[in-house]
Formats: structure tokens, C-alpha cells, sequence
């Protein structure tokens, strides 16, 4: 699991979100874990769309009784039926009566208890013409897939890995941009582009741009998306991402903006990022380097003595804009109980950058926590006012170790 931007939500209805949290072949046949675990997938993912399609179906025609059947025993236990249900009601008061939903991304993982769960991203068409993104979990329970969690956000879920599993529309879209970019053709970059941009730029100032700075890049033959990130930007959801790109004259990193519309990925904005700005630390002065290191060693000693309170002061206040004290409390305990308290990290990487006029950094650092399991993370540190610096993004994962 995941958590991006402080979206993700967990299961009180006060907190507008929930979070509720194959059979022997007739012959004996060599299989290596790597084919099984993907007729597993494959078996996961038909099982695990259809009851999503069912859950769905219930949740269009406000039958919250019988979406009970859909949730795991445990949850309909803890919270509770009548929470779940008011919880499903809260959703539709929010967000609008659900009208139709496509799957933007499923994989299956395990969480901290080993259990393996497949997970389910959406994106939701409500009433009004609005949208907004979910994100579940199912488990395997007696028999039938059942979901473990659920939640939704005004952003789609990211992170790298998803913009690099060749699974995701995400990625799906970074390959028809990177293969219009290569034609040289600025008329197969348009139909990629975000209306509004093409509409408050001009053609032929996104055609100039086009032809200054992107055309001029010898053929991409490969990429890899090193960060992202999604937020609100002008009432829109946005995913800004720093992506290497090979090609035949060497190795380079762009900045890449994309709106996230109702009918998909449209491209805002991509542009160079000088060397400079995405070397390890090199470029930092001494007063910097000891200000994130403070910052960071603060940041993970609120964590490990479990001081939820004190870390909400790390946090920026756009963060408050879209989500709850509580929620974002939430969320740092959940870290803890996925990973256990961190006891040592290390600072891997330091990018200098920029979240729309403010300054930020964008740290990378492997953390080892005492359940003995290390997790991959990274703070994006935004400058404000004040001159200080405060947490936009967060974002976890274990590795692979």
C-alpha cells in the first residue's frame, strides 16, 4: 500500500471516505512460480472485476443492504453494518449517485499479515458531470472475493510503479506521448494535449515550444517515471512526474504535467530539467543539507515515538484544503502499523524542484523500521511564506529486500 498526497482515507465515516478495510489440474504439470503466480493474476482479475461489477451495480441503485455481501465479515462486523452503510450513503452525498465506472489499473499484493489481496483502481462518473477516482482491495474469503478496503479521492492513485506496469493507462498514455513526440510531428503531440492549454496558449506558441525544446531530442527509446505525484492544480486533478529518458545521445530527465479528465491523461506540460537540478545533493549548500537533514531526523523521531500530533505540524497547509486533520493523522498511524516505527533512515537522494511557484525538495531515503522491514520513501518539502519548509507529498513503499 501506498499513500500519495495524503488521499488516501481511511474508514470513518466522520473522515468522508471508507476504508472498509485455483484448483489442481487433472495432470501433473511443471510450472515455475513465475507462471503460476500469473494464472493467478489472470484468475484474480476476472473473479475480482466481476464482484466489483455487482458491488457496483447495488451501489448505482442505492441497495446498501445488500452491498453488505460484498464486504468482508470482519468489517461487517468492526465497523459495522449500519456504519458501512451510512458510510456508502456519506459516499453518494459527496460525490453524486454513481452513473458508470471504468478500471484504470489492477494488480495483486500482500499486505503486512502476508495475505494477498487484489486491488482495483476506478474512476467514477456521478451526476452533474462530476468524477473522482476509488481504489479497493479484495481478499479471498471462503470462497469468494470480498473487499477489505475501500476508498476514493479527488486525485487518481500513483505512484511509480504504476506509471511504469505496462498494466496502467497511466503508462499506456507516457507510451503514445513518447511515440507522438518521436514522429517530430507536432500535430500527433496536439491530440494528446489538454484543451484548456491549447485554448489559453495558441497552437502556435505550443507548436514553437514543441519545436525549441522538445523535436530537437533525438529518438526516446526507452523511459522510466522516477517520481509522481498527484494534486488538485486550478480545480483540475493533475500528476506531475520526473521521468528518465534514454536515447541515442544519452540519458536526460523531463518534468511532465498531466490534467486527469473524465475521459483520461491529457498533456499539460513537458519540459528539460537541467542536470544540475537532479544530481544527488552535489548541488546543495551546507546551510540546505543540514536543513533537510534536521527536518528529516525531526520528521522520523515524531514518527518513531508514534507522536501523530506533533507531525501534523510537519505538514503544509494546502494539504488541509482537501483533506482532514484526522485523516491525515490516519494515515501516518497506518505507515507505522504497515511497516512498524522506523528506527534509522538514510537519505538517498535530494532533487531541487518546484511544486507551481514554490520552491521544494524531493527526498528519497530507505527507512528500517523495527519489525525489521525497510520502506522505500519520499518527502516533497515545499517552501512557504515564512521561509520555512513544510510536507506536500509523502509517499511509501517496502522494498524489495
Amino acid at each position: 500500500m501506498r499513500f500519495t498526497h495524503f488521499l488516501i482515507v481511511f474508514i470513518a465515516i466522520f473522515f468522508f471516505a471508507l476504508f472498509l478495510s485455483c484448483g489442481a489440474p487433472e495432470k501433473e504439470i511443471d510450472k515455475d512460480e513465475t507462471q503460476i503466480a500469473k494464472e493467478s493474476d489472470v484468475e484474480d482479475k476476472i473473479i475480482g472485476e466481476t464482484e466489483l461489477k455487482e458491488f457496483y451495480s447495488l451501489l448505482s441503485s442505492d441497495s446498501f443492504d445488500e452491498c453488505m455481501e460484498y464486504f468482508t465479515s470482519q468489517l461487517r462486523q468492526n465497523p459495522g453494518e449500519e456504519i458501512l452503510k451510512q458510510g456508502l450513503i456519506q459516499r453518494g452525498n459527496i460525490k453524486g449517485k454513481l452513473l458508470d465506472y471504468k478500471i484504470k489499473y489492477s494488480f495483486s499484493e500482500k499486505n503486512a499479515e502476508g495475505e494477498l489481496l487484489f486491488g482495483i483502481h476506478t474512476i467514477c462518473y456521478n451526476e452533474a458531470d462530476k468524477y473522482h477516482f476509488e481504489n479497493f482491495r479484495f481478499i479471498n474469503e471462503n470462497g469468494k472475493y470480498l473487499i477489505r478496503t475501500y476508498e476514493y479521492s479527488d486525485v487518481p492513485y500513483v505512484s511509480p510503479e504504476i506509471a511504469n506496469d505496462s498494466e496502467s493507462d497511466l503508462k499506456s498514455f507516457l507510451n503514445n506521448m513518447y511515440q507522438a513526440i518521436n514522429t517530430d510531428k507536432f500535430e500527433n503531440v496536439k491530440v494528446l494535449m489538454d484543451n484548456e492549454i491549447i485554448e489559453h496558449l495558441g497552437e502556435e506558441t505550443l507548436e514553437n515550444g514543441y519545436l525549441t525544446k522538445i523535436a530537437i531530442k533525438s529518438e526516446i527509446v526507452d523511459f522510466t517515471v522516477e517520481s509522481a505525484i498527484a494534486r488538485i492544480e486550478r480545480e483540475v486533478p493533475v500528476v506531475e512526474m520526473i521521468i528518465k529518458e534514454d536515447t541515442k545521445d544519452g540519458t536526460f530527465k523531463s518534468e511532465v504535467l498531466l490534467s486527469a479528465r473524465a475521459d483520461g491523461y491529457k498533456l499539460v506540460m513537458i519540459d528539460d530539467i537541467p542536470v544540475t537540478e537532479f544530481n544527488d545533493k552535489s548541488n546543495l549548500s551546507k546551510d540546505e543539507e543540514k536543513l533537510i537533514q534536521d527536518y528529516v531526523n525531526g520528521f522520523y523521531k515524531a514518527l518513531e515515538s508514534a507522536q501523530y500530533k506533533a507531525i501534523v505540524g510537519y505538514v503544509d497547509d494546502d494539504v488541509f484544503l482537501n483533506n482532514s486533520k484526522d485523516a491525515i493523522l490516519n494515515s501516518f498511524e497506518q505507515r507505522n502499523s504497515l511497516y512498524g516505527f522506523p528506527e534509522k533512515e538514510t537519505i538517498n537522494s535530494v532533487i531541487r524542484n518546484k511544486v507551481g511557484d514554490r520552491d521544494s525538495f524531493e527526498i528519497v531515503a530507505t527507512v528500517y523500521n523495527d519489525s525489521g522491514k525497510n520502506s522505500n520513501e519520499k518527502l516533497v518539502l515545499v517552501k512557504t511564506i515564512k521561509g520555512q519548509y513544510k510536507i506536500y507529498a509523502y509517499e511509501y513503499s517496502e522494498t524489495n529486500n
